[in-house]
């Protein structure tokens, strides 16, 4: 075989296996890629085409918007049925037909959704003098709401008390009788509103204090020209109701301007025979169940007592008869505090050796002797501002005697 033919088969073996290799190259693109094992390529398909349409969107509704709130008039009698109603002054009860409001500071307070004018249906009677007037004061939203230029409602007889121009919306209104017991007893029997009132009453507070007392407690001479008439006391502006606002604390007033634990002058009224009840001129039958218990007694006698010339031994005997019974009728945890030095009086000392005997602090007895910061404004009564200076150190005192648990109990 010569040389040249060995070249030509070589070069055709080159290129037969060149164009093999090419084959099956192409062979592998043309196949179609191996899918991950468990899952299936998606068909694609084409999304239909579809023409626009020729007429405008659809029309949609506006928003519904609440209907307005329409007031309309009523007039709501005021009882122990009806809902909602907050009384101030726990011993102020209410009847099948009205809600009593006798006591110093003592009257109602609701929630209403109202606008206008809102008007009481009042009536007051006397008690020992030949007039039944005597004052409220009404507040709206915590705010004092003037009887046009004067905060105070004239109530004598039946009378409609009427808070003026109240602008709608949703309040809280408070209605107080700030003359005190001996001067006029009153009940609050409708209220006439446009609006209405919410069912729930404002809650009770967590603390309930008992003022026991008599002028000074009731404010004498806080207002007036001291004539001995309604005029002279508003019982908001006295040591007491500022000290219950202080310490945010439910209360009730029972004070008798005047009258002691035992002496009363030329009536028969004291503290020691009217305590077992919630208003013994309207209902001298029924003793008062005490259903709320005071945590605290604020006791602020013994200037009346004095004056007309008790003997002391009688004063310390009947004293200590009246803190059994009180303690008896409150319960084990309530305690006492004795206040004194607002008036002239040196009973203290006796009340002091009723406290010892009880078993002192340690059983719940304190004594504090308030700071007179002037000379009383209206025979020897505090003024408007010695009221409100004793407030500070009663709130302390308070406090401390409220957080303190009573540990000894008097010996039987």
């Amino acid at each position: 075989m010569s040389k040249n033919t060995l070249k030509i088969r070589l070069l055709s073996c080159v290129m037969a296996v060149l164009m093999l290799a090419g084959a099956v190259l192409m062979t592998a693109c043309e196949e179609k890629p191996v899918e991950p094992s468990g899952t299936e390529a998606p068909e694609v398909t084409d999304a239909p085409v579809t023409d626009a349409p020729e007429t405008d969107a659809p029309e949609t509704d506006a928003p519904e918007t609440e209907a307005p709130v329409v007031l309309t008039e009523q007039t709501i009698a005021l009882n122990k049925n009806t809902k909602g109603i907050k009384v101030h002054g726990v011993r102020n009860l209410a009847s099948d037909t009205t809600i009593n409001v006798d006591w110093s500071a003592s009257g109602i307070e609701f929630v209403a959704t109202c606008e206008g004018d809102m008007t009481f249906t009042i009536n007051s009677s006397a008690v020992s003098k030949s007039t039944a007037a005597c004052y409220f004061r009404a507040y709206v939203d915590g705010e004092p709401w003037n009887n046009g230029s004067i905060p105070y409602y004239t109530v004598n007889g039946k009378t409609n008390v009427v808070l003026k121009d109240i602008p709608k919306g949703t309040h809280t209104i408070k209605l107080l009788k700030v003359t005190g017991y001996n001067l006029a007893l009153a009940d609050i029997s409708s209220v006439t509103l446009t609006g209405y009132i919410s069912e729930e009453a404002p809650a009770d507070k967590d603390i309930y204090i008992e003022f026991i007392g008599d002028s000074i407690t009731c404010a004498w001479g806080t207002i007036g020209n001291q004539s001995g008439n309604y005029t002279d006391q508003d019982s908001t502006l006295s040591y007491a109701y500022l000290l219950a606002e202080a310490l945010d604390a439910d209360y009730s007033m029972t004070a008798l301007s005047g009258k002691g634990l035992l002496h009363s002058g030329n009536t028969t009224m004291n503290i020691r025979d009217f305590y077992g009840y919630a208003s013994k001129l309207k209902d001298a039958e029924n003793e008062y169940d005490f259903a709320r218990k005071a945590d605290l007694i604020v006791y602020n006698q013994g200037a009346n007592d004095e004056k007309h010339g008790i003997d002391h031994a009688e004063y310390k005997k009947e004293f200590k008869k009246w803190v059994e019974f009180a303690k008896e009728a409150n319960g084990e945890d309530c305690k006492i505090l004795f206040v004194w030095n607002m008036h002239n009086t040196n009973l203290y000392k006796y009340t002091k050796q009723v406290f010892d005997e009880l078993g002192g602090e340690a059983a719940g007895y304190y004594i504090y002797k308030a700071k007179r910061t002037q000379n009383a404004a209206a025979l020897y009564h505090p003024s408007v501002e010695e009221h409100a200076a004793y407030v500070p150190g009663l709130k302390e005192i308070c406090e401390k005697i409220l957080a303190t648990p009573i540990t000894a109990t008097p010996e039987p």
